[in-house]
C-alpha cells in the first residue's frame, strides 16, 4: 500500500467535502431567498412572476416601459387596473422574461402639505432615497433585486426566485444594502434588536459616525435590513417612513403595518436606552420577507448571544 497515495486521496476527499459545503453556503449567502411575503404578522405572499401577478389581479402600470435597471412596474388596483391607488402603494417590477426584479413602495405627503412637504420628506428627496412619481406629492423607495443589464431582454431568465442583490433606487442613488451582518458592520450600520421570524435589525444613520446614531428621523436610512440569527445572511427588510402613511378617517392601513409606531415602539428595534427620535412622533413601517418566517433558525434564541427571549420580540444580546 502506498501511504503517500492514500494521504493524497484522503486530502482530495476532504477538499471535495469542503468545496461542497462552501458551495452550499454560497447559494444561501448570494441569493435573497425563495419567496416574498409582506407585512409583519400578516405574511401576505407577493407574486414573483408576471403569471402569478396577473392571476392575483396585478397589471402593468399604464403606459410604462421597461427600465434596464429595474424592469417594468406592476400595480394592484381592482377598480382601475394599471393606475395608482394610495390604498395599494406597493409596486412590483418584473423583467421582460416575467421574473420579479424590484420592490417599490410609494410614500405620500399628508394632504394638508399641499404647499410644502414635511421636512423628513424633503431630506429623503435631497439624499436620493425618495424619487418622485407622476402623481402629485407621491414618492417612492425602490429596491432592485437583480444586478443585470438584461432585465428588458425577454430571452434572459435568472435561476434565483427573487434575486441576488438589494440596491436602493438603482436608477439614481444606487445605494447597496449589505447582504450579511458582517458587511453591515463594515458599512457603518448600527445593530439593534432581534425579532423571531425577522432576525437582527441593523440601522444606518446617514449623518452620524459609523455605527453610531444621531436619533434624528431625517438621518435614518429608510430601508432597514434584518439578518438571520444563526448565519447572519439577509432575511428581510422593512421600509420606514417618518410621515405616517396609514389613514385614520376612513381607517385604512394602506398596506403598511396595521398601526403607526410611536417613537417608543420604534425604539424597540434598537436595544439602546438612548433611543428617541427628533423630527417625528410616529413611524409607518412595511416589512418584506425573503424566507419563511417560521424557519427554526429565525428564533432569536438560536443566536449564541441571546440566552432567553420569552416573547421573541425586541431581544437583545445578553
Amino acid at each position: 500500500m502506498d501511504p503517500t497515495g492514500a494521504a493524497r486521496r484522503l486530502l482530495l476527499l476532504c477538499t471535495l467535502v469542503l468545496a461542497v459545503a462552501l458551495a452550499d453556503r454560497g447559494v444561501r449567502a448570494h441569493t435573497l431567498g425563495p419567496r416574498l411575503d409582506r407585512q409583519y404578522t400578516g405574511y401576505v405572499a407577493q407574486p414573483t412572476t408576471t403569471d402569478a401577478a396577473r392571476a392575483a389581479g396585478w397589471h402593468p402600470v399604464t403606459n410604462a416601459t421597461c427600465d434596464d435597471q429595474v424592469g417594468t412596474p406592476w400595480l394592484y388596483n381592482e377598480v382601475r387596473p394599471g393606475e395608482f391607488d394610495r390604498r395599494h402603494p406597493v409596486m412590483l417590477f418584473f423583467s421582460a422574461a416575467g421574473q420579479i426584479s424590484a420592490i417599490s413602495v410609494a410614500v405620500m405627503a399628508p394632504e394638508e402639505s399641499a404647499r410644502s412637504l414635511p421636512p423628513w420628506m424633503e431630506a429623503m428627496i435631497s439624499l436620493g432615497y425618495l424619487s418622485e412619481l407622476p402623481q402629485p406629492d407621491v414618492f417612492a423607495i425602490t429596491l432592485g433585486t437583480r444586478a443585470s443589464s438584461s432585465l428588458c431582454d425577454p430571452e434572459t431568465a435568472f435561476p434565483e426566485s427573487i434575486g441576488t442583490t438589494l440596491i436602493i433606487n438603482p436608477d439614481d442613488l444606487g445605494q447597496p444594502v449589505p447582504l450579511n451582518h458582517s458587511a453591515a458592520r463594515d458599512a457603518g450600520f448600527h445593530r439593534g434588536s432581534c425579532f423571531n421570524g425577522m432576525g437582527w435589525h441593523w440601522m444606518k444613520d446617514l449623518s452620524a459616525a459609523p455605527g453610531e446614531m444621531s436619533w434624528q428621523a431625517r438621518s435614518l436610512m429608510p430601508v432597514v435590513p434584518m439578518y438571520n440569527p444563526v448565519d447572519g445572511v439577509i432575511n428581510a427588510v422593512f421600509f420606514a417612513s417618518a410621515v405616517v402613511q396609514q389613514q385614520i378617517l376612513p381607517p385604512d392601513s394602506n398596506e403598511w403595518e396595521p398601526v403607526p409606531l410611536p417613537n417608543p415602539l420604534m425604539c424597540a428595534n434598537f436595544c439602546d436606552k438612548a433611543c428617541t427620535f427628533n423630527g417625528t412622533s410616529a413611524w409607518s413601517t412595511m416589512h418584506f420577507y425573503f424566507h419563511d418566517h417560521d424557519e427554526p433558525s429565525l428564533k432569536c434564541t438560536e443566536s449564541p448571544e441571546v440566552k432567553s427571549c420569552p416573547l421573541g420580540v425586541a431581544c437583545c444580546a445578553d
